[in-house]
C-alpha cells in the first residue's frame, strides 16, 4: 500500500529533495542548497574584505559537489604564491575542495603580518579579513559552511590555532605547524592538529606547547590522558576522541632544506598530506 503524505509533510519532503539536488549530491551528511552559485574555479584570483585583499583560490579534489572550505596562512617573510608552492595541500584533497590563500599586510613586501600591533588576542585584524572569506566563499562557491578548515605556518600557524580558539564555531579543525596562540577566550570544538621541531629557534616548542595547552583547557582535556598514535607518519600524542575533534600533538625530525641548510623551522615534506587526511576524517 502506498503511503500517502499530508500536505505539509509533503512539501517538507519537496524541499529536501530540491536542496539535496542543488549541487549535484557529494557525501556530505548535510544538505546544502547551492543553486545559482558558481562552479568551483581551478584557480583564480580574489580579493576579500574590506580593503579588498587579494587570494588565489584554488579547487582541489574530485569535482561537482559540495566542497569544503581551507583557508591557508603564510608567515612573516613568504606570500600566499609561494605557500601555495609548498603546504602540498591540493594534491591530497580526497573530497572537493576550495583552497583560498589570502594575502597578509603589507601585501607587497615582508615582514608580513595577519594582526596590527597591540591587538588584543580576542580581536586580531584579520579575523575580520577571516570571516568575510568564509561568507564570501561560501556564497560564491557550492561550499558547505560547516566544513570549514584553517592551516597555517609560523606567524600564519599562530594566526589559524588562534582561530580554532576564537572562531571554533565555524572552524571544523585547524592543522599547523611552529605556530604559537593569541591568548583569548576560545569558543566551540574544533579539532587541532599541532606540529613542532623540539630544535625549532624561530618559534620554540614551548610556545607550541601553550598553544596546545590552551586549546586542551578550553576543550576540558588538559588533566586527561594521552594515547601515542603515528598519525601519517607524524609521531603524535592525541587527546580527546579520534572520530569526532581531537587535538593532535606532533612532533617532526625533517632539519634540512632542499639545498642542505640547517632549518627545523621547515614545513615538513608529509604535512600536506597529513593536514588534508586529518581534515577529511572529520565527522
Amino acid at each position: 500500500m502506498r503511503a500517502v503524505l499530508e500536505p505539509g509533510r509533503r512539501l517538507a519532503v519537496l524541499i529536501a529533495l530540491a536542496a539535496l539536488a542543488g549541487c549535484g549530491g557529494g557525501d556530505t551528511a548535510r544538505s546544502v542548497d547551492c543553486r545559482g552559485r558558481a562552479a568551483s574555479p581551478a584557480l583564480t584570483t580574489a580579493s576579500f574584505g574590506a580593503d579588498d585583499r587579494p587570494a588565489l583560490v584554488a579547487r582541489a579534489g574530485p569535482g561537482g559537489g559540495v566542497h569544503d572550505l581551507v583557508v591557508a596562512f603564510h608567515g612573516r617573510t613568504n606570500d600566499h604564491a609561494q605557500v601555495r608552492g609548498y603546504f602540498d595541500l591540493e594534491a591530497h584533497a580526497r573530497r572537493p575542495t576550495v583552497v583560498v590563500y589570502p594575502s597578509a599586510l603589507p601585501v607587497a613586501h615582508p615582514p608580513r603580518a595577519w594582526h596590527d600591533p597591540g591587538d588584543h588576542g580576542g580581536a586580531l585584524r584579520d579575523f575580520a579579513l577571516f570571516d568575510a572569506i568564509v561568507r564570501e566563499t561560501t556564497r560564491r562557491y557550492c561550499v558547505d559552511p560547516e566544513r570549514v578548515f584553517v592551516v597555517g605556518h609560523s606567524l600564519g600557524a599562530s594566526f589559524a590555532n588562534a582561530l580554532a580558539c576564537t572562531r571554533g564555531r565555524t572552524v571544523r579543525a585547524a592543522a599547523s605547524v611552529a605556530g604559537g596562540i593569541a591568548t583569548a577566550r576560545c569558543e566551540g570544538a574544533a579539532a587541532a592538529l599541532l606540529v613542532h621541531h623540539p630544535a625549532d629557534r624561530l618559534v620554540p616548542i614551548e610556545v607550541g606547547r601553550r598553544a596546545r595547552d590552551t586549546l586542551l583547557a578550553h576543550r576540558g582535556l588538559a588533566g586527561a590522558g594521552s594515547t601515542a598514535v603515528d598519525f601519517a607518519g607524524l609521531a603524535c600524542r592525541r587527546w580527546g576522541d579520534a572520530g569526532t575533534a581531537p587535538v593532535l600533538w606532533c612532533r617532526h625530525d625533517e632539519t634540512s632544506t632542499r639545498d642542505g641548510r640547517y632549518y627545523p623551522h621547515r614545513w615538513p615534506s608529509t604535512a600536506g598530506a597529513a593536514f588534508m587526511r586529518f581534515f577529511d576524517e572529520r565527522p
